[in-house]
């Protein structure tokens, strides 16, 4: 890939990632509850905040334009991608964290928290 063409999808990038300007919850998300009731292994759907939000959800016809995969505690004591522990990057969020997949970042782990201010729904598969 050349240099321009980093340049330009990073541009692009930047650009479908800011927040779009109208966005409503529609549902408080009560984060203690929500750590009570979540599994590893949970799919935590979320209707993002970002243009590129607003462009999946119109091209899928749905509400939902994220995914993130529960993994609870499971990573607290890896390193993160800044070398050290999740546990020493996020504190007591790290008993909580998420693991999804960003254009442009890639794969990571963060925590289930971030998305307190959005719609969320958690899906559990069973009979699998």
């Amino acid at each position: 890939m050349s240099s321009f063409s980093r340049y330009l999808r990073k541009i692009l990038l930047t650009k479908l990632d800011r927040p779009a300007r109208h966005y409503q919850q529609r549902a408080y998300n009560n984060v203690e509850k929500l750590y009570k009731v979540v599994k590893p292994g949970d799919v935590v759907l979320v209707e993002g905040r970002s243009e590129m939000s607003r462009i999946i959800k119109l091209f899928s016809s749905s509400h939902w334009s994220h995914a993130a995969l529960y993994v609870g505690d499971y990573l607290k004591n890896k390193l993160a991608l800044d070398g050290k522990p999740y546990k020493f990057s996020y504190g007591e969020n790290s008993y909580h964290l998420v693991v999804e997949a960003y254009s442009g970042k890639g794969v990571v782990a963060e925590p289930l928290e971030k998305y307190k201010d959005h719609n969320i729904r958690l899906c559990r598969p069973y009979g699998i």
